[in-house]
């Protein structure tokens, strides 16, 4: 009976994952995976709290009630609605929203107990773009005003006030370069567990209820959405996930962390190319190119060029046809952007009416946005330029120009211009290794994100892209504070 004991930590760990594995097995023996892929979720759930409950001092017990729900929240944000999800008429809850309410209600309370509500904005410099936010979310509330519909106004304002509610989240709670590092490794990890999903919509054609593929045609089970209502929101995800993987990469010294980074870059992109996401693959290009430019060390960009070539050259004299075969999907990919303007129906020329038809709204609204939330109707109903029954904007920028006009699409771009340029600069000045990961990743994420908001029907309610510019600006934030205290101390001394 000794023997079936277990003795330490790491026997508990071996089980769990022999056990989660074995579970794995059974159901794809019964066949019945594809009926049941949300069970996933509960498992991981289970797993994950036996976990930590294994490492509770060094897991919950490091850090105050306040930490751990944040940590959770994180979590859940990447997952969203795709497990659990309760509708309540135009709004529906899931952990994220759930947990999300409980802390802003918490904060709230706090601060009315303590009748200081300044103190969500001590030990915050940059506090230029978290004003903005403000006007824009005041702005929004205000077009209730001259909205055509009042329902979609109200959906839009509130899914505005939850991602500018999570950046105020993060500025407010992440303090210190370590509390920072735990929150990169919580996006890698769950990053991690999105893309095994994907693997599993690809490789078993099986996805969540949530998937627009759930109930698709049997051609189009391969197409990977992981999480995601569609596959451009989960290929937007990992174009940005990319530069966080490529970061990891290039600032660590460990061969192992080195070489599991590589395999998930080389997994992202795969998984991009499958959901034939254009756009995203156009950022990855783009963001490969300003790396190289900007990030990338003038040895470092020898070794690549060189590097490019030998690998290049030895594939194609080896195995020429299956690299031909690699390559020619993204060339046809690529290509395929470059679509005659007569074509009817096809989707460059949908994309390009989209844009002509949010222009148009600028123009018919003089210059004041057709109101919160009002976009899609916007191109339904009163569009000059053919769409072909597709309403969604599908491009963040014209969309934030369409539903809010002109001025808060200039300060939004003021506060993206903004936070790429500080991200820049600190990541110059940067010394310690952990830091200059951070920033590497963000800015690159930041950049990226510029063109893999090009994909999806609407960023506004993807949780990750809120994530970004949170943590982006948190991230300014703990340089600049840095800053003071070092120039501080000088001071003084």
């Amino acid at each position: 009976m000794k023997n079936l004991m277990i003795h330490n930590k790491e026997q508990l760990l071996a089980l769990l994952v022999g056990t989660s594995i074995s579970v794995a097995i059974l159901i794809g023996i019964n066949g019945s995976l594809s009926s049941n892929l949300a069970f996933v979720f509960p498992v991981a759930l289970f797993v994950g709290i036996l976990v930590c409950l294994v490492y509770k001092k060094k897991i919950i017990d490091r850090y105050g009630l306040l930490t751990n729900l944040l940590i959770l929240l994180i979590a859940t944000s990447f997952i969203g609605a795709a497990f659990l999800s309760l509708n309540v008429g135009f709004f529906s809850l899931f952990p994220y929203r759930i947990l999300f309410i409980g802390i802003i209600f918490y904060m709230v309370l706090y601060g009315f107990l303590r009748n200081d509500v300044s103190i969500f904005l001590n030990k915050v410099s940059f506090k230029a773009p978290l004003l903005l936010l403000i006007i824009w979310l005041l702005y929004a509330i205000l077009s209730l005003i001259w909205v055509d519909s009042v329902g979609s106004a109200i959906k839009g304002i509130v899914l505005l006030g939850f991602g500018i509610g999570l950046v105020f989240l993060m500025v407010y709670m992440i303090r210190s370069k370590q509390a920072f590092i735990n929150v990169f490794y919580i996006w890698i990890f769950m990053a991690v567990f999105l893309i095994a999903i994907g693997l599993a919509n690809h490789f078993f054609q099986i996805h969540l209820p949530i998937s627009r593929i759930y109930l698709a045609s049997a051609y189009q089970k391969m197409i990977p959405t992981s999480v995601f209502v569609n596959e451009n929101d989960f290929a937007s995800f990992l174009s940005i996930t990319f530069f966080l993987f490529l970061a990891w990469f290039n600032q660590t010294r460990n061969l192992l962390v080195k070489a599991i980074s590589i395999g998930l870059m080389i997994i992202s992109l795969y998984l991009i190319l499958v959901t034939s996401a254009r756009a995203n693959l156009l950022g990855i290009f783009f963001g490969s190119f300003i790396w190289f430019v900007f990030i990338a060390r003038g040895t470092q960009k020898i070794k690549i060029i060189v590097l490019a070539f030998m690998m290049l050259g030895a594939g194609l004299a080896a195995f020429p046809e299956k690299i031909e075969k690699a390559i020619d999907p993204i060339i046809n990919e690529l290509s395929s952007l470059n679509v005659p303007a007569d074509t009817s129906g096809g989707s460059v020329e949908i994309r390009l009416n989209l844009i002509k038809n949010g222009l148009y709204s600028v123009k018919e609204t003089l210059g004041f946005g057709v109101g919160a939330g009002n976009a899609e109707r916007f191109m339904e109903n009163e569009g000059v330029f053919p769409t072909y029954g597709d309403y969604n904007v599908h491009n963040w920028w014209i969309e934030t120009l369409t539903n809010y006009g002109f001025i808060i699409f200039l300060l939004y771009s003021c506060l993206y211009f903004s936070i790429v340029y500080h991200l820049y600069y600190y990541w110059r000045k940067a010394r310690d290794k952990n830091m200059k990961m951070l920033l590497e990743a963000f800015f690159m994420g930041m950049v990226v994100f510029s063109i893999a908001s090009l994909g999806p029907s609407s960023i506004m309610g993807l949780n990750y892209h809120w994530l970004l510019i949170g943590l982006s600006i948190c991230l300014i934030n703990l340089n600049m504070l840095s800053n003071t205290e070092s120039l501080t101390r000088r001071l003084r001394n």
